[in-house]
């Protein structure tokens, strides 16, 4: 029996999807604590934590999921500048679809869920 064309073609990709995780400012959090914030400029932010999104991007990764800490007091799913203004104009990050986690903005809106 001859396999079928695009199953075939899927078992001799050499590609592996991937996704960069948690953009952005993991790292460097408030005493070092999951899911705070991290204060810091906008300068010191790039020239610390953004050089491992600049390598994946242009690497091509599949996705990026958004970290659940804030920077400077936003949190990281509600900020417009980082995720559209760096992340898909200035990176130029084209896959149509960045995972964010519902839970990270749920939570800040309904604290008791």
């Amino acid at each position: 029996m001859k396999p079928d064309a695009k199953w075939s073609c899927m078992f001799t990709r050499r590609n592996v999807a991937a996704t960069a995780k948690h953009y952005l400012g993991d790292g460097g959090t408030v005493g070092g604590i999951d899911e705070n914030n991290t204060i810091t400029s906008y300068k010191s932010l790039v020239n610390i934590h953004m050089a491992p999104y600049f390598d994946a991007v242009a690497k091509g990764v599949s996705t990026v999921m958004i970290s659940f800490s804030s920077w400077n007091g936003v949190k990281m799913h509600a900020n417009r500048k980082l995720i559209t203004n760096v992340l898909k104009k200035q990176l130029k990050f084209k896959v149509p679809y960045i995972p964010l986690l519902s839970e990270g903005l749920i939570g800040d809106i309904y604290p008791t869920l």
